[in-house]
């Protein structure tokens, strides 16, 4: 019978069975298929197409999050002395469905650095940066100076070297 609410593992077991045989394998699919696109088209320059990618990975890591979540609500919803067993159903497609997030994360970190190299003019090649929210700020600052300068305006409070010219401590060291 039913404890407050709270339904036996054999009521939820087919749940179980479509998130463990069907949709985190099919999320996983597409996102495994996503970061080769990604790699492919990063290594052959063409990057409105790593854009474009990243961006349906990015929905598709997403729904993968939502697919945990919805997990773990029907987890709440199984009788106590049930979990343990309920954990040991789901515990590989949780390892996994976490490990393909990860993994993806670290290539789009990789991808975001090479843009923003790329990006940059070659007679003034600034360090690597590999920390994630500096890659975002120099996207943003270059989204700005775009958007700017096709309006008419002037760049806004944007440092120089933000763009890929040299900044205002390099220009004193000089």
């Amino acid at each position: 019978m039913q404890e407050d609410g709270k339904l036996p593992l054999k009521r939820v077991e087919l749940s179980l069975t479509k998130f463990n045989d069907v949709a985190i394998p099919h999320h996983l699919d597409l996102l495994r298929q996503h970061k080769a696109n990604i790699l492919k088209y990063e290594e052959l320059g063409q990057y409105a197409r790593v854009r474009s990618e990243q961006t349906h990975a990015r929905r598709v890591a997403s729904q993968l999050r939502s697919l945990l979540g919805e997990l773990e609500a029907l987890r709440r919803g199984v009788r106590p002395p049930d979990r343990a067993r309920f954990d040991a159903l789901t515990q590989g497609s949780r390892e996994r469905t976490l490990a393909a997030i990860m993994d993806y994360l670290g290539v789009i970190e990789r991808s975001c650095i090479a843009l923003v190299d790329s990006s940059r003019p070659s007679t003034h090649p600034r360090p690597l940066r590999t920390d994630r929210s500096q890659c975002a700020l120099d996207g943003l600052r270059g989204h700005r100076a775009r958007h700017s300068a096709a309006a008419g305006g002037p760049a806004g409070d944007i440092d120089p070297g933000a763009r890929g010219g040299l900044g205002r401590m390099e220009r004193a060291a000089e």
